[in-house]
């Protein structure tokens, strides 16, 4: 959240207040994966080290940690190791006067972010009162939904699908979902859309798939045969079909 007083902001993380001296016409808008924002006095001719060491001023990030996304590209030749702990920062120049920040700065999926414990939760939270309510008694369960949709919208669409097929309670929930026609579509309709966003982005890459596939323990043509045909029903489908259940299967069926 971005705070003004007067032309001074205040940018608030784990309880300290940071003050930054009265804005330029045009600064570089930062965006943190987290939803906290700030503006930085930077040059547009400045360097991705010397951008990355004044988000460091700010946030105490080392720059080696700093993922910077710029219009959904990753600036910088660095190779990100997933052991790290990396943080994403989503970075454009644009006059604060404008207006709400442009589209790209707002809603990011990036794989190699993955799922946190809480994100988690909330794809959990989703599918399986989707799969376990009837119908009518959705209703009431309306508000909590859109709000743990809400909570999850930047998270990338394959590793929605990951977290989903990795838990065996969630493998039998989407197959109980599909068998509600009305229910299945919305579910649906909002998945195909981010699938349908992050690969005409061409973020949707060979490697995602790749690691995908591995860690579900299928083929990697299971998964690319129906994103590049963009047939996201048949690559859902196909998951349902192709990633083995563990334990005892019957367990979670209603």
């Amino acid at each position: 959240m971005i705070l003004k007083l007067g032309q001074k902001v205040f940018w608030s993380l784990t309880g300290v207040a940071l003050c930054f001296s009265s804005l330029a016409a045009e600064e570089l808008y930062v965006r943190t994966r987290e939803g906290v924002n700030f503006f930085l006095d930077v040059d547009k001719e400045e360097d991705v080290q010397e951008i990355k060491k004044q988000i460091e001023l700010v946030t105490g990030v080392a720059p080696e940690l700093q993922i910077l996304i710029a219009s959904g590209v990753i600036l910088g030749d660095m190779e990100i190791d997933p052991a790290l702990d990396t943080h994403t920062f989503y970075i454009d120049f644009y006059s604060p006067s404008a207006g709400d920040p442009p589209d790209h700065l707002q809603v990011i999926r990036v794989y190699e972010d993955g799922v946190t414990e809480d994100e988690f939760k909330d794809i959990k939270s989703i599918v399986t009162t989707l799969a376990n309510t009837n119908t009518v008694a959705l209703l009431a369960y309306k508000k909590k939904l859109e709000a743990a949709g809400d909570r999850i919208d930047h998270v990338h669409p394959l590793r929605f699908l990951e977290s989903v097929f990795i838990d065996e309670e969630m493998k039998v929930g989407i197959r109980n979902i599909k068998k509600k026609k009305w229910v299945w579509k919305d579910f649906m309709k909002g998945l195909e859309g981010s699938l349908a966003d992050e690969a005409s982005k061409g973020n949707i890459t060979d490697a995602h798939i790749e690691d995908l596939a591995i860690t579900l323990g299928i083929k990697s043509s299971i998964i690319s045969t129906p994103v590049k045909k963009r047939k996201w029903n048949d690559l859902v489908a196909a998951l349902i079909k192709n990633v083995p259940r563990g334990g005892d299967p019957d367990r979670y069926d209603i």
